[in-house]
Protein backbone atom coordinates (compact mmCIF):
# COMPACT_ATOMS: atom_id res chain seq x y z
CA UNK A 1 0.00 0.00 0.00
CA UNK A 2 2.91 2.13 0.58
CA UNK A 3 4.53 2.01 -2.60
CA UNK A 4 1.13 2.29 -4.75
CA UNK A 5 0.68 6.12 -2.27
CA UNK A 6 4.02 6.80 -2.92
CA UNK A 7 4.16 6.22 -6.52
CA UNK A 8 1.13 7.98 -7.36
CA UNK A 9 2.08 10.93 -4.63
CA UNK A 10 5.41 11.34 -6.84
CA UNK A 11 3.18 10.75 -10.13
CA UNK A 12 0.95 13.95 -9.37
CA UNK A 13 3.73 16.29 -7.91
CA UNK A 14 6.62 15.50 -10.87
CA UNK A 15 3.38 16.33 -13.42
CA UNK A 16 2.69 19.40 -10.75
CA UNK A 17 5.93 20.75 -11.36
CA UNK A 18 6.45 20.01 -14.72
CA UNK A 19 3.38 21.94 -15.50
CA UNK A 20 4.16 24.62 -13.74
CA UNK A 21 7.92 24.70 -15.00
CA UNK A 22 7.47 24.30 -18.76
CA UNK A 23 3.66 24.66 -19.92
CA UNK A 24 2.96 27.73 -17.62
CA UNK A 25 4.29 31.02 -19.09
CA UNK A 26 3.83 33.85 -16.88
CA UNK A 27 6.77 36.21 -18.34
CA UNK A 28 9.60 37.68 -16.00
CA UNK A 29 9.40 35.50 -12.36
CA UNK A 30 12.34 38.21 -11.26
CA UNK A 31 14.54 37.70 -8.57
CA UNK A 32 14.42 33.91 -6.80
CA UNK A 33 12.40 32.93 -9.44
CA UNK A 34 9.72 30.87 -9.14
CA UNK A 35 10.56 29.88 -5.28
CA UNK A 36 9.58 32.91 -4.21
CA UNK A 37 6.46 31.53 -4.32
CA UNK A 38 6.38 29.52 -1.12
CA UNK A 39 3.61 27.08 -3.68
CA UNK A 40 6.42 26.50 -5.98
CA UNK A 41 9.11 25.43 -3.09
CA UNK A 42 6.74 23.12 -1.41
CA UNK A 43 5.85 21.17 -5.01
CA UNK A 44 9.31 20.77 -5.02
CA UNK A 45 9.87 19.28 -1.65
CA UNK A 46 7.28 17.58 -1.85
CA UNK A 47 8.44 15.75 -5.14
CA UNK A 48 11.62 15.37 -3.63
CA UNK A 49 10.24 13.59 -0.22
CA UNK A 50 7.85 10.76 -2.13
CA UNK A 51 11.01 10.26 -4.95
CA UNK A 52 12.80 9.56 -1.35
CA UNK A 53 9.73 7.52 -0.38
CA UNK A 54 9.49 5.72 -3.42
CA UNK A 55 13.27 5.12 -3.17
CA UNK A 56 13.09 3.37 0.06
CA UNK A 57 10.32 0.89 -0.57
CA UNK A 58 12.10 -0.50 -3.89
CA UNK A 59 15.74 -0.70 -1.94
CA UNK A 60 13.16 -2.18 1.17
CA UNK A 61 12.56 -4.74 -1.29
CA UNK A 62 15.15 -5.38 -3.42
CA UNK A 63 17.48 -6.08 -0.51
CA UNK A 64 14.61 -7.39 1.94
CA UNK A 65 15.26 -4.60 4.41
CA UNK A 66 11.69 -3.60 5.21
CA UNK A 67 11.19 -7.37 6.39
CA UNK A 68 14.45 -7.77 8.29
CA UNK A 69 14.56 -7.72 12.16
CA UNK A 70 17.28 -5.39 12.25
CA UNK A 71 17.91 -3.55 9.06
CA UNK A 72 21.26 -2.14 7.71
CA UNK A 73 22.52 0.87 9.02
CA UNK A 74 22.45 2.65 5.52
CA UNK A 75 19.04 1.71 5.64
CA UNK A 76 17.70 2.55 8.83
CA UNK A 77 19.47 6.11 8.24
CA UNK A 78 17.48 6.78 5.11
CA UNK A 79 14.19 6.36 7.01
CA UNK A 80 15.28 8.42 9.85
CA UNK A 81 15.91 11.19 6.78
CA UNK A 82 12.53 10.50 5.57
CA UNK A 83 11.07 10.83 8.94
CA UNK A 84 12.67 13.81 9.67
CA UNK A 85 12.28 15.61 6.00
CA UNK A 86 8.36 14.36 6.60
CA UNK A 87 7.67 15.92 10.00
CA UNK A 88 9.94 18.88 9.85
CA UNK A 89 9.35 20.21 6.81
CA UNK A 90 7.36 18.18 3.82
CA UNK A 91 4.17 17.70 6.36
CA UNK A 92 3.64 21.41 8.21
CA UNK A 93 4.65 23.08 4.81
CA UNK A 94 2.02 21.25 2.75
CA UNK A 95 -0.42 22.41 5.65
CA UNK A 96 1.06 25.61 5.34
CA UNK A 97 0.39 26.19 2.01
CA UNK A 98 -2.97 24.24 1.83
CA UNK A 99 -4.43 25.92 4.80
CA UNK A 100 -3.14 30.20 3.55
CA UNK A 101 -3.98 29.71 -0.23
CA UNK A 102 -7.48 28.10 0.05
CA UNK A 103 -8.17 30.61 3.20
CA UNK A 104 -7.33 33.46 1.82
CA UNK A 105 -9.21 32.58 -1.36
CA UNK A 106 -12.76 32.26 0.85
CA UNK A 107 -12.26 35.41 2.14
CA UNK A 108 -10.85 37.03 -1.14
CA UNK A 109 -10.32 35.08 -4.51
CA UNK A 110 -9.21 38.16 -6.49
CA UNK A 111 -6.58 38.84 -3.93
CA UNK A 112 -4.07 35.68 -4.23
CA UNK A 113 -5.72 33.93 -7.50
CA UNK A 114 -6.66 37.03 -9.84
CA UNK A 115 -9.48 36.24 -12.82
CA UNK A 116 -6.02 37.66 -14.83
CA UNK A 117 -4.15 34.15 -13.83
CA UNK A 118 -6.83 32.25 -13.49
CA UNK A 119 -6.89 32.38 -17.25
CA UNK A 120 -3.96 30.75 -18.04
CA UNK A 121 -3.37 28.77 -14.68
CA UNK A 122 -4.78 25.53 -15.42
CA UNK A 123 -7.27 24.42 -12.81
CA UNK A 124 -5.87 21.38 -12.73
CA UNK A 125 -2.65 22.61 -11.49
CA UNK A 126 -4.03 24.64 -8.93
CA UNK A 127 -5.25 21.63 -7.45
CA UNK A 128 -2.68 20.01 -7.18
CA UNK A 129 -0.60 22.81 -5.83
CA UNK A 130 -3.28 23.81 -3.13
CA UNK A 131 -5.18 20.70 -2.82
CA UNK A 132 -3.22 17.77 -3.49
CA UNK A 133 -0.47 18.50 -1.65
CA UNK A 134 -2.11 18.30 1.65
CA UNK A 135 -4.01 15.40 0.78
CA UNK A 136 -1.03 13.08 -0.12
CA UNK A 137 0.91 13.76 3.26
CA UNK A 138 -2.19 13.05 5.19
CA UNK A 139 -2.57 9.56 3.84
CA UNK A 140 1.14 8.86 4.36
CA UNK A 141 -0.19 9.48 8.10
CA UNK A 142 -2.50 7.24 8.01
CA UNK A 143 -1.56 4.43 5.51
CA UNK A 144 2.09 4.32 6.19
CA UNK A 145 3.24 1.67 8.61
CA UNK A 146 6.85 3.15 9.44
CA UNK A 147 6.89 6.17 9.65
CA UNK A 148 7.71 7.30 13.15
CA UNK A 149 8.05 10.24 14.60
CA UNK A 150 11.81 11.88 14.50
CA UNK A 151 12.95 13.80 17.66
CA UNK A 152 10.85 17.24 18.55
CA UNK A 153 14.16 19.13 19.01
CA UNK A 154 15.62 17.91 16.03
CA UNK A 155 12.63 18.51 13.82
CA UNK A 156 11.83 22.63 15.67
CA UNK A 157 15.76 23.02 14.49
CA UNK A 158 14.72 22.46 10.92
CA UNK A 159 11.45 23.93 10.70
CA UNK A 160 13.59 27.13 11.69
CA UNK A 161 16.36 27.03 9.16
CA UNK A 162 13.76 25.94 6.43
CA UNK A 163 11.93 29.02 7.89
CA UNK A 164 14.77 31.43 7.78
CA UNK A 165 15.82 30.22 4.33
CA UNK A 166 12.35 31.36 3.14
CA UNK A 167 12.48 34.45 4.90
CA UNK A 168 15.55 35.47 3.13
CA UNK A 169 14.59 34.51 0.26
CA UNK A 170 11.18 37.18 0.50
CA UNK A 171 13.60 39.97 1.74
CA UNK A 172 16.25 39.59 -0.74
CA UNK A 173 13.01 39.52 -3.29
CA UNK A 174 11.53 42.35 -1.79
CA UNK A 175 15.03 43.71 -2.53
CA UNK A 176 16.25 43.13 -5.68
CA UNK A 177 13.13 43.22 -7.80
Amino acid sequence: MDTVLHACALATNAYGVFLARFRLDLGSWGFFGRYKFLTNLNQELQTAYFLLCVLIDVLGRVCACDRSESPPAWFASLRRVRNRAFFAVAFPMAIVVAVLFWGIFAMDPEAIFPASLQAVYPPGLNHIQHTLIVLFPLAEIVASRDLHESSFAGDVGVVLVVDLAYSVVVLATRVFD
